[in-house]
């Protein structure tokens, strides 16, 4: 089986964390921060923070819900913008 450093990873259900050897999802207190590519684990955060105080944080002091509520709002915009433009 490839290694991860080699860029090959392995299935998620495989995955497990390095600090603590726990599977890395959600339900464990694991998180992916993808634009920034940090990883979090509550287990081992000092600061002992859950998983949704970290992306908080790192959104800039936006929840999860604030966040998908400003995409709706985008969403609808942007639909909005084209049905006037194909009514020219």
């Amino acid at each position: 089986m490839a290694s991860a450093a080699a860029g090959v990873f392995p299935p998620r259900c495989e995955r497990t964390c390095t600090l603590c050897s726990q599977r890395t999802t959600r339900a464990t207190g694991h998180s992916l921060h993808c634009p920034t590519r940090q990883s979090f684990c509550q287990v081992s955060d000092p600061q002992n923070r859950t998983v949704e105080q970290w992306l908080t944080e790192l959104r800039g002091g936006k929840t999860e819900k604030e966040m998908l509520r400003d995409r709706q709002r985008v969403n609808r915009k942007k639909k909005k913008a084209a049905t006037l433009n194909s009514e020219y």
